[in-house]
């Protein structure tokens, strides 16, 4: 028989739940309802949540390991192939602003890109990041191993193939590109997808319960109820912002249109002064040449 055993540590005093029975393996599965939700909160002077997951092994190939797992499907233990723009999973972090709600500071979210293979599944990585004012995408990590900043874009280094004056024409195709006039890099978002997401805290009365479980009554055999903090999340829609698009297509445009390669204009330059100061040596060749033919006949 598999049961859970919770104990109480006389030290910290922390209850402990434990999964006991006669099975090598025993899982622990939370089903939640509604929005799926399990919080774990913790408050006082000099208190910090900590999540630890602990491995005692000598086995150098196990380990503790977080993983986010998406099926494509509405219904528990159906699994159905992720899909292009799937949100995978994102970690998010929050802090308090000064409307006394909890604010979005940063996430990290993966997203898929692609037809999902026989065994992996092709994504990207996104960091968004906010300046107090906005959140906005700031570092895409693709599948192809490129990666982006929202301040130096596309830093990696490309093969120049022109050669002469057309090199000097390179170099200018991206300096003089005008500067991306909003923050953040283009990213995708379809009509339903533009909204942020704000955590709110509610009040929910219940019914109190003592050590053992039980609901509390009063003197009459009511119930006696008490009032409980719960959050949920709230989505608040917006407008298209600068840096949204509804295709990929789109997306693609706006690189174009605002991406300097620093590594292109420099070599593509590099090269151009290389073919300058050829010809100039030629020139100053047949300078001297002139020069050491018209010392000779005056002699």
């Amino acid at each position: 028989m598999n049961y859970l055993k919770i104990t109480n540590s006389a030290t910290t005093n922390c209850p402990s739940i434990s999964a006991l029975g006669d099975d090598t393996y025993i899982g622990i599965d939370l089903l939640p309802k509604a929005g799926g939700i399990v919080s774990i909160i913790c408050g006082g002077t000099n208190r910090t949540t900590v999540f630890n997951m602990d491995n005692y092994t000598a086995n150098t190939s196990y380990y503790p390991k977080l993983s986010f797992r998406k099926s494509h499907s509405d219904t528990i233990g159906t699994k159905v192939d992720t899909i292009t723009v799937d949100h995978l999973g994102i970690i998010m972090f929050y802090g308090v602003n000064s409307s006394s709600n909890f604010g979005q500071s940063a996430y990290i979210k993966a997203e898929q890109t692609g037809a999902a293979g026989t065994t992996y599944i092709p994504s990207k990585i996104d960091f968004f990041i906010s300046n107090g004012t906005s959140i906005d995408l700031r570092y895409p990590f693709g599948n192809d191993g490129t990666a982006v900043a929202d301040v130096a874009w596309n830093t990696f280094c490309p093969v120049i193939t022109s050669t002469g004056r057309d090199l000097l024409a390179v170099a200018l195709e991206d300096a003089n590109k005008p500067v991306k006039p909003y923050k953040g890099i283009p990213v995708v978002k379809s009509d339903d997808e533009l909204f942020d997401i704000v955590v709110e805290e509610y009040e929910e009365e219940i019914d109190k319960l003592d050590e053992e479980g039980n609901v509390v009554l009063d003197e009459k055999g009511k119930p006696v109820k008490e009032k409980i903090i719960r959050h949920k999340d709230k989505k608040v829609c917006h407008n298209r912002r600068p840096d949204e698009f509804l295709t990929q297509e789109e997306v693609d445009i706006e690189f174009e249109k605002y991406t300097k390669n620093p590594a292109k204009i420099a070599i593509a330059s590099a090269k151009y002064l290389e073919y300058l100061t050829g010809i100039i040596d030629e020139m100053q060749a047949k300078i001297d040449e002139f020069t050491a033919r018209r010392s000779i006949r005056r002699r």
